[in-house]
């Protein structure tokens, strides 16, 4: 069974959406390991959920350097009742697999037998942005030539089975799957 619940955009709200997560993917059977690595993946993409999908650059004005200021968006659905929320959907592999949409699509990309996968969606309707887009870190690079960034969508690829993203009806969504065991 798909299960999915809805929580504020805020940091407040990490470890209640941590408890729902982890409260499922143990349902599902994940070992003590994989809740580990299911874990991590989970904080990294929402926190830059919270962080960032709520928010757009303000352009800098001429002659000035604003490039890091940013603007709450005006632009999220009504659907999300006006405020920024972070929508999880949880489901074991069979279940995920039979969903159709971005989770089995995710489900098929993990080259594993359904039943041996756990599968979370991030589901957001802030600023469109694909995080798959993203250059992977020169991890080899001088910590002073990288650019900053980027390395939680990376933590997400190396940890997880498969990631895969697609912005619909308003909608970022974010799905992946990690092995049970």
């Amino acid at each position: 069974m798909v299960r999915s619940r809805r929580f504020p955009a805020s940091l407040g709200s990490l470890s209640e959406i941590r408890e729902f997560v982890i409260g499922e993917a143990s349902g599902a059977g994940l070992t003590d390991a994989r809740k580990m690595a299911l874990e991590l993946v989970l904080e990294e993409l929402v926190v830059n959920v919270i962080s960032y999908a709520y928010t757009c650059p303000l352009p800098p004005e001429p002659g000035e350097d604003q490039a890091g200021l940013l603007l709450p968006n005006v632009e999220a659905p009504e659907d999300f009742d006006g405020e920024g929320c972070v929508v999880i959907h949880c489901a074991p592999g069979p279940d995920a697999l039979a969903r159709n949409g971005l989770m089995a699509d995710v489900v098929s990309k993990a080259g594993e037998k359904p039943g041996n996968l756990f599968c979370v969606v991030l589901e957001d309707a802030g600023v469109p942005f694909d995080p798959l887009s993203v250059d992977e870190p020169q991890l080899d690079a001088d910590v002073d030539s990288r650019r900053c960034g980027g390395l939680g969508i990376h933590f997400a690829r190396e940890r997880s089975e498969a990631v895969a993203y697609e912005r619909n009806g308003g909608h970022n969504r974010l799905a992946f799957c990690v092995r049970i065991r």
